[in-house]
């Protein structure tokens, strides 16, 4: 997140991909800005009304923990997207030390050393094949973006899980209301188990409506694309509006839906 401060004391803010939590809007510098930002570029990747409430961070990280003691003797291809992935994986690291310790296996090379330069106390092993020395826990990318998980050889099972928002992007929007605080056992496609938790590193439509309403700016301007089905992706980086799935669709701004929040600048004396 950034704020910028202008001459006569007006602001420009960038929210980048934030997670809002307790603190934040205690934070001294947006005590600040309060009421004073002409321009606030708005995370819109999840700023939907479907997209209501997320589970804190925290809670998906405690979640994993969760998991990981339920499947404590099964091999386990772990998949994340790439964004936050080094949080995940160095709760997963202290969890392994404090439950007797176990090396990581890492499936791409380039991961492995992004890893290794982020985290240098974490002890990491890149993985080339399927034997069995492979370590018990093998961390990969997404299903959808490589062939991260891997089936090791041996008599325990081989169990999936996934920590990303496609799953909700792309299969659960339409319950989320009841299945958002709980991971979802799902069958994956060669009959093993497949657990989904929640990780998000943009901000739920609460998150982003609670902090516009809080920081009171003239205007709000989307930046990012928009994840849900059916509707436009929105960059001011690229071609501005590209449709994901209905090139007819009309396009709509998800910034209108702040509009009511947005400050009223005085009339100059």
């Amino acid at each position: 997140m950034v704020v910028l401060r202008l001459a006569g004391g007006r602001y420009h803010m960038h929210t980048g991909d934030f997670r809002f939590y307790a603190g934040l809007l205690s934070h001294p510098v947006l005590q600040e800005a309060r009421e004073k930002v002409d321009i606030m570029y708005v995370d819109v990747t999840f700023a939907d009304r479907q997209c209501a409430k997320f589970i804190t961070k925290d809670e998906s990280k405690r979640q994993l923990e969760a998991l990981f003691s339920i499947y404590k003797d099964d091999y386990i291809s772990f998949i994340s997207g790439w964004l936050g992935s080094e949080e995940l994986i160095e709760r997963l690291d202290k969890w392994l030390q404090s439950n007797g310790g176990s090396e990581l296996g890492v499936r791409s090379r380039q991961f492995f050393n992004d890893l290794k330069i982020a985290n240098p106390h974490l002890r990491l092993k890149h993985v080339t094949g399927t034997d069995r020395d492979v370590p018990r826990i093998v961390v990969g990318k997404h299903p959808s973006e490589s062939k991260a998980a891997i089936r090791q050889s041996g008599d325990r099972a081989s169990v999936w899980i996934v920590a990303s928002t496609r799953w909700y992007t792309r299969t659960c929007l339409s319950s989320m209301d009841t299945n958002q605080h709980q991971p979802i056992l799902q069958t994956g496609p060669d009959g093993n188990s497949t657990w989904h938790v929640m990780w998000a590193m943009h901000s739920s439509y609460e998150e982003v409506h609670e902090l516009v309403e809080f920081m009171g700016p003239c205007e709000v301007r989307p930046v990012g694309k928009v994840a849900l089905p059916d509707q436009a992706r929105y960059d001011p980086w690229e071609d501005p509006w590209e449709y994901r799935n209905d090139p007819q669709a009309p396009c709509t701004d998800p910034s209108l839906q702040f509009h009511d929040l947005l400050r009223k600048e005085k009339p100059a004396k």
